[in-house]
């Protein structure tokens, strides 16, 4: 699964691992929460996400104790 909110930045992921990985990207989102909704139902092996999306902390929880 590739997240970000750019559609440049998750094309060029995708490219770049295509290319140098043994990785089908076969899920994309823009969003944190499209993000999780569509890892409940695909149950990606692999999330590569970008750590500054919007709403981040919402979906995941604080990260503050």
């Amino acid at each position: 699964m590739l997240v970000d909110a750019d559609r440049r930045v998750r094309t060029a992921v995708h490219a770049l691992l295509e290319c140098t990985a043994e990785l089908g990207i076969v899920i994309e989102a823009a969003t944190s929460v499209e993000a999780l909704q569509k890892a409940m139902v695909a149950h990606p092996s692999a999330v590569t996400m970008d750590l500054l999306l919007p709403e981040l902390e919402t979906v995941l929880g604080s990260s503050e104790p």
